[in-house]
């Protein structure tokens, strides 16, 4: 009998494991930051996959843009605002994986995606898209992206983030001061360890609080990054 298989999630970019050790796309944490201020500017490298085998990467300093026929809709994206880069990439990849429950909002000038957590111990996903960044909530906290090497390439790599987001192979580690979040984490499992891509923080709490930690993670889509390995990401 053959053995059950996970159900295909098609449309995302692949983050390879060889990629993300050398350059990853979200870069290292700046230091505490403010929860409800944005964090400086972030002009990550993008490195990018097309359709080579995992592991290879277009050099950074190339603009390279996927065909808009590859990612669903029959237009060019060159010439799209960022917003509306973001919501016909995303309605099209989001049509191919019809278990992701999602909403859309969008003005003139804004675009924002919602994906609620798959449990109670999961996280909620928000991907908002205004005319000169998007914006990447992900739980309590958040993370600024600029679109340094052009608008497909942006949105291309934050869902390809978003869809490892809604697989156990991310999490969130939060610590806490009494009820309240200070710290937060944004960590990827290769089947080996977890290894930290984001750290945002608030700058005051109350540090007599009692202190704990809490974890968070979604399973709406199956793992990818750490299949290969054997391991348990607990």
């Amino acid at each position: 009998m053959a053995a059950n298989r996970p159900p295909a999630v098609t449309g995302f970019v692949h983050r390879s494991a060889d990629l993300a050790a050398v350059q990853r796309i979200m870069g290292k944490g700046n230091g505490a930051q403010e929860r409800t201020g944005s964090p400086p500017p972030q002009k990550p490298k993008f490195a990018r996959i097309f359709g080579r085998p995992v592991g290879t990467c277009v050099p950074a300093s190339c603009t390279v843009f996927k065909p808009a026929h590859a990612i669903g809709p029959q237009a060019s994206h060159f010439d799209m605002k960022l917003p509306e880069t973001l919501r016909q990439y995303g309605m099209a990849v989001l049509a191919r994986n019809p278990e992701i429950v999602h909403a859309w909002s969008a003005e003139p000038d804004y675009c924002n995606l919602s994906i609620p957590a798959s449990h109670a111990d999961g996280f909620d996903i928000r991907v908002s898209a205004e005319t000169d960044a998007i914006t990447l909530s992900w739980g309590n906290w958040h993370t600024r992206f600029e679109p340094t090497a052009g608008n497909d390439t942006l949105v291309e790599v934050v869902f390809g983030l978003v869809r490892d987001m809604l697989s156990s192979d991310m999490r969130i580690r939060e610590l806490r001061a009494g009820d309240t979040p200070y710290r937060g984490f944004l960590e990827a499992y290769d089947g080996t360890r977890w290894s930290t891509e984001q750290t945002m923080g608030l700058i005051f709490w109350n540090y007599l609080a009692r202190r704990s930690v809490r974890t968070y993670s979604n399973s709406i889509l199956p793992r990818r990054m750490s299949t290969a390995s054997i391991g348990d990401p607990s």
